[in-house]
C-alpha cells in the first residue's frame, strides 16, 4: 500500500515518522509486494532520450495534491500515482524525475512531483496528458 502519510507532509515530518516506524529494508520489501501485485513496464523519456524499461505500479485517480492548485483545478483532469523501487537489496532504484514522460496502454503521462521522504519506495504524482 502506498505511504499516504508522506503525501500529506509538506515539511517531511510525516516521512521522518514513517522512517522511524518502518525501516527502509522492510519498506522496500513491502513496496516489492505492492508493485508485484500489479506491475507495469514503462520506458521513460527524459530530454529526448529513452531510458531502459523499468517495472513500477501505476494507479489512476481524480484527486490532485494540494501543492498544485493550478493543476488540480483543470477540468477533466485525470491523474495517477506511480510507485517505484528504492533501497531494495536486489532491485535497482526506479530512475524517475519531475518532467519525465512515458506512455502506457494508450495514455501519455508526465511526472509532476516526486514525493520526498518515502522510505523503501519512490512515489510520484503523474498527470495524464494528451
Amino acid at each position: 500500500m502506498p505511504n499516504f502519510l508522506n503525501w500529506m507532509g509538506e515539511d517531511g515530518k510525516a516521512g521522518a515518522w514513517a522512517a522511524s516506524v518502518y525501516g527502509a529494508n522492510t519498506s522496500a520489501h513491502i513496496t516489492h509486494r505492492i508493485i508485484s501485485d500489479k506491475p507495469q513496464q514503462i520506458e521513460i523519456v527524459r530530454h529526448n532520450q529513452t531510458l531502459a524499461p523499468q517495472t513500477v505500479r501505476i494507479e489512476t485517480t481524480r484527486i490532485a495534491p494540494d501543492r498544485d492548485t493550478m493543476f488540480a483545478g483543470r477540468e477533466n483532469n485525470a491523474n495517477a500515482v506511480l510507485i517505484g523501487y528504492k533501497d531494495h537489496p536486489t532491485i535497482p532504484d526506479t530512475d524517475i524525475r519531475a518532467g519525465d514522460r512515458f506512455s502506457l496502454n494508450g495514455s501519455r503521462y508526465e511526472v509532476r512531483f516526486i514525493f520526498p521522504e518515502t522510505p523503501g519506495s519512490i512515489q510520484a504524482w503523474l498527470e495524464v496528458i494528451n
